[in-house]
């Protein structure tokens, strides 16, 4: 009998401390998530309208290479070019570049609204990141069995404002954090205490390879080098570089198309 109670608080130990650990990977996979959001703006406030100026013009570019292979369809045939039919033709194939360009010029206003948000001092960061973690480990849905509508409502509002470093919507979250976890507190399941300790190693192995692979990958990969005044500026130079390339290609392809239809105006397609 002894045995088997020393074998019980073995697992029950076991499982607190994958539990703990799986705490501390989610914690760190939100903290590099947070960061990079942050990077991603801040990429986007460096060199994001040049990525759109350079993406504009190289739909542009391409609308028009497929009008002129469109007209000179036409053309071939010895038929009237129906210009009417040669746009829809261009709007339904164009629609996913202008749907991406669309994205882009999302991307560049949040970050100028990202930018305008307010700095935490040290003090504010060290309360965010401790109601953060409070209310995580009495609510994440890892671990939290019984995880109800009330509890996600909560647990997602948590997470926005904790990215946004928005700490007085977070002490929001801390105040409903005890109402929301009213109810008599979950006795541990010993017939699944196997069950459970192996699905926590599962989900602290997914953690840990899901935490590796953001540190290398966008953004977080450029951390270092947006702090590299040398790269910026050389990232910057050969994106005008491209923009320019794109400008004398576009150039090129109105004057083709002029020669096809002397009607056509040098305007944006």
């Amino acid at each position: 009998m002894v045995g088997n109670n020393l074998n019980l608080q073995e697992k029950l130990a076991e499982l607190a401390r994958l539990r703990e650990e799986f705490l501390q990977l989610f914690n760190k996979y939100e903290d590099i998530s947070k960061e990079n959001f942050a990077l991603f703006n801040r990429y986007n406030l460096l060199f994001g309208e040049k990525y759109y100026e350079r993406y504009l013009l190289f739909c542009e570019a391409e609308r028009l290479r497929r009008k002129i292979e469109l007209y000179q369809f036409f053309i071939n045939r010895g038929e009237e070019i129906d210009k009417g039919y040669v746009e829809t033709v261009l709007d339904a194939e164009f629609r996913e570049l202008e749907e991406r360009l669309e994205v882009l010029l999302e991307e560049n206003q949040a970050a100028r609204e990202f930018e305008k948000l307010p700095f935490l001092t040290q003090e504010e960061t060290r309360d965010l990141e401790r109601i953060y973690l409070k209310i995580a480990e009495r609510i994440h849905p890892d671990l939290t069995p019984d995880f109800d509508e009330r509890k996600k409502e909560l647990w997602i509002k948590t997470l926005n404002a904790y990215k946004l470093n928005d700490l007085e919507t977070l002490k929001e979250c801390e105040a409903q954090l005890d109402k929301c976890l009213e109810g008599k507190p979950r006795r541990p399941d010993y017939e699944k205490l196997d069950e459970e300790i192996e699905a926590f190693k599962a989900k602290n192995s997914l953690l840990r390879e899901r935490n590796r692979k953001l540190m290398q990958s966008f953004p977080y990969n450029h951390k270092n080098l947006l702090d590299d005044p040398e790269w910026i500026k050389d990232k910057l130079k050969e994106l005008d570089r491209d923009i320019e390339l794109f400008r004398r290609s576009l150039e090129l392809l109105r004057g083709r198309l002029q020669e096809i239809d002397p009607s056509y105006e040098k305007e944006i397609c």
